[in-house]
């Protein structure tokens, strides 16, 4: 594997990620494909129990909100151990490919299962900070829309033209905040995106983990934006190319085969998530090590230590016994 250590553009970033990925493809699909097939047996469990719910059948609301509220919670679970799991040990196997090591399946889980609870630690305060974004924002954007509707119609008096006016603008408003709210997250999700690999590869705290993202992409904030958005822009087209036959099916067959559908559907999302889950971890774990070479020159502190190894003496061996 080529050693590929140097500041790379954001053209270089993706060219790098899309070399190691049609290289070892079978390597990271093989870690990838623990998420996927995690969530492919829980959505095929579902499907007896009535979910997601046939126009014929005849559920009671009561038992649906159940389902649902079964459904939401086990995919969270699953989603937040499989992306511990199945993305830590991605970074660990794009980590020992970008700097010319050789790596297996079973030993880039190794390094993870003790680090488990840390990356799960960083996942969740991450989402809180960019979810939380978004809910404040959505939250705002409400509130301005209620106040200003309620001031309009005060206001107006009757003159439903000055109160339509004033709906519109409260509306806009209220898109300009929301919009805010979601380039806030953005930038927090991108501000943060390093924080998993500084936590299984420099074995950080979660909080140390998190601060240490922030430093380092301080000044490549867009950049990481830009490639986050085309892996995920790629990873949706994929998903819904593979899932949109089952789609079809479902929505066509007659009711009896209406299973048949359901299944073809969750297949496809399964090898969509193999095939397109690992691009955004290895473009993120590059990333991780281009912003170290440009901040701490990361290229020559690994060359030095390459260097250190290989001149380091031979151990002693054991004095053969004498005989006699």
């Amino acid at each position: 594997m080529e050693l590929a250590l140097r500041p790379m553009s954001t053209s270089q970033v993706l060219d790098r990620t899309f070399y190691i990925y049609r290289n070892h493809f079978v390597l990271l699909a093989g870690i990838g494909s623990l998420l996927p097939a995690m969530l492919l047996v829980m959505q095929l469990a579902f499907i007896p129990l009535g979910f997601p719910p046939r126009a014929t059948a005849k559920t009671a609301p009561e038992a649906l909100m159940i389902l649902l509220l079964g459904y939401v919670c086990c995919y969270g679970v699953i989603y937040l151990v499989g992306t511990a799991l199945a993305g830590g040990a991605t970074v660990v196997g794009v980590s020992k490919l970008h700097l010319g090591q050789g790596v297996s399946i079973s030993e880039a889980y190794k390094q993870v299962f003790s680090r488990f609870w840390r990356i799960v630690g960083v996942i969740v305060l991450l989402g809180v900070i960019v979810f939380g974004s978004l809910f404040v924002g959505e939250f705002i954007a409400i509130i301005v829309i209620t106040l200003s509707v309620g001031s309009t119609a005060i206001f107006a008096r009757g003159g439903s033209g000055l109160a339509s006016i004033g709906v519109v603008f409260a509306i806009l408003w209220a898109v300009a905040v929301f919009l805010g709210a979601v380039g806030t997250a953005l930038f927090f999700y991108s501000k943060l995106a390093l924080a998993i690999p500084a936590c299984i590869l420099e074995r950080l705290p979660v909080g140390v983990a998190l601060r240490r993202s922030w430093y380092l992409t301080k000044g490549s904030v867009l950049r990481i934006m830009l490639v986050n958005l085309l892996t995920w822009v790629l990873g949706a087209v994929l998903g819904v190319v593979l899932t949109i036959p089952g789609q079809v099916l479902a929505a066509t067959l007659p009711s009896k085969a209406l299973l048949l559908g359901l299944v073809l559907q969750h297949i496809g999302g399964f090898i969509a998530g193999v095939v397109a889950g690992p691009i955004a971890t290895t473009a993120i774990a590059l990333i991780y090590y281009d912003q170290r070479v440009r901040k701490e020159a990361f290229d020559l502190q690994h060359m030095m230590e390459l260097m250190g190894q290989q001149a380091a003496p031979p151990p002693p061996q054991a004095a053969a016994p004498s005989i006699g």
